[in-house]
């Protein structure tokens, strides 16, 4: 991970990061989502919508595409996140 820039101000932070640490993020996130149902945990509208954006970057980064498997993966977890929403 490169970290280009950090504002407090914007409350935004500008980095780089490679497929493999991509990869390393959305393994993460996919077990925080297998103990949510255990009830240990609670994810939130912003983490599904996190989740859904990491899939589509670690896919175009390490395969240059999204196939049918990805997709199915990323409308869950927009699909939560509307329900989160709501």
């Amino acid at each position: 991970m490169n970290i280009q820039s950090i504002s407090k101000k914007d409350k935004e932070i500008v980095t780089i990061l490679d497929a493999e640490e991509l990869v390393l993020i959305g393994n993460v996130m996919y077990q925080a989502t297998k103990h949510q149902d255990s009830g240990d945990i609670r994810l939130t509208e912003q983490f599904y919508r996190l989740y859904s954006d990491i899939m589509i970057a670690r896919n175009l980064c390490k395969y240059g595409h999204l196939d049918n498997f990805s997709f199915e993966h990323i409308e869950q977890a927009r699909k939560k996140a509307r329900e989160k929403a709501d």
